[in-house]
């Protein structure tokens, strides 16, 4: 009897433990990796495990390479999910989901972090992805899998150990806690007592807000070097361009970059003909306008009463080949940055886009993504 109770007493210590395992396997860190790219790590795009269900941000079934696109219309709470032969709709209201043809499902989304997640496994059945959960020494990833996949999850964890370490590194380290002095701790000798002074910040505290101009034969090349680097761009581009290049700004729209639309000085015009094509070519609607032309409180008046928000004007430079910036120009401009700095970049400057990227890379600048509640560069402009 004595030997059964200890058993018994041994199952519900082990019962009582276990729930704490739980818990914590939940508030573990995870990648996403869409096909062969590695998305971005951090609080807004890290996917969540609640239960059983593994959920991610809704702008990842927002990919080219999957053939899908999302919106979220904020006003009724309803985010969407496409492609080109089907949709299925989250209403974060009535927690009801429905598909294009009306039939409903018993699963829902979450508003979660700021931002809508919907549940991983349920969509990728839904549009007939493949989902995979990998785990070794570098960390956890999910993955989501469609016909633009090329290498086995054995294969991505080895090509892409460095980089999801290094991304790991980062995210620990800016979500660290501040550490303070210890009141036993004793002060280091100082021969000459100094007055202290506030460091003046470094390289590594400036942020980044990154453009493109126009399309390119180098575009698609630019695309790549993001999707590499896991970094973000907003490219501008004009209705002719639009019209011209469908699949291209689908891929833009798809891969997470930004889209703005260059007007020339009849804004309403020519935002009101790109923002036509922009609906038909991705279904994604942008106010973000770079003027082509210098910017004038009248313009400025104009933009705001249809709701536009104006990036930049004429006066911004923009590298490219016959600009008069190469490498160690960006170099310098790297150096000496303090605080917020521009870097837009012509469709066809596809060596100094590299470099610049190298650059940026290297040295742990924070690229800022540019949209709607980001303060303009024109703005800043105007301040100084």
């Amino acid at each position: 009897m004595k030997k059964a109770a200890l058993l018994l007493i041994i199952a519900f210590c082990i019962a009582a433990v276990l729930p704490l395992k739980w818990a914590a396997a939940e508030t573990e860190i995870y990648f996403t990796v869409v096909n062969d790219r590695l998305l971005d790590l951090n609080d807004e795009t890290m996917p969540v495990k609640i239960g059983e269900v593994y959920y991610v941000p809704l702008s990842v079934f927002n990919q080219y390479t999957l053939s899908t696109y999302s919106t979220y219309d904020r006003d009724k709470r309803i985010a969407t999910i496409y492609s080109d032969e089907k949709s299925i709709s989250f209403e974060l209201g009535s927690g009801n989901t429905y598909d294009n043809r009306g039939r409903g499902y018993g699963f829902q989304a979450i508003y979660y972090n700021s931002g809508v997640y919907v549940p991983a496994v349920r969509v990728c059945q839904y549009f007939g992805f493949k989902f995979s959960i990998y785990s070794n020494n570098t960390g956890v990833f999910l993955r989501i899998k469609g016909s633009g996949s090329t290498i086995s999850d054995d294969d991505f964890a080895r090509l892409s150990a460095l980089k999801m370490q290094s991304m790991m590194n980062k995210y620990l380290s800016d979500h660290a806690p501040a550490v303070s002095p210890s009141a036993s701790s004793p002060e280091p000798a100082s021969p000459t007592p100094s007055v202290s002074e506030t460091p003046e910040p470094t390289n590594r505290y400036a942020y980044i807000y990154l453009s493109v101009r126009g399309i390119g034969d180098s575009t698609e090349s630019m695309l790549d070097l993001l999707s590499y680097y896991g970094y973000s761009a907003c490219f501008f581009v004009t209705p002719e361009e639009i019209r011209d290049n469908p699949d291209l700004i689908r891929r833009i729209a798809g891969s997470g970059h930004g889209l703005g639309i260059i007007c020339s000085e009849n804004v309403s015009y020519d935002y009101g003909r790109a923002s036509a094509l922009l609906r038909d070519a991705a279904r994604v609607n942008s106010i973000i306008v770079s003027l082509d032309s210098k910017f004038t409180p009248e313009l400025g008046t104009v933009a705001k009463s249809n709701g536009l928000l104006i990036w930049n004007d004429s006066e911004m430079k923009v590298f490219g080949y016959n600009s008069y910036a190469n490498v160690n120009t960006i170099d310098r401009m790297l150096e000496n940055a303090r605080g917020r700095l521009d870097l837009a970049f012509s469709g066809d400057s596809l060596p100094l886009f590299r470099e610049a990227l190298r650059l940026i890379y290297s040295n742990d600048y924070v690229i800022k993504t540019i949209n709607e509640t980001a303060n303009t560069y024109l703005n800043g402009e105007l301040q100084q």
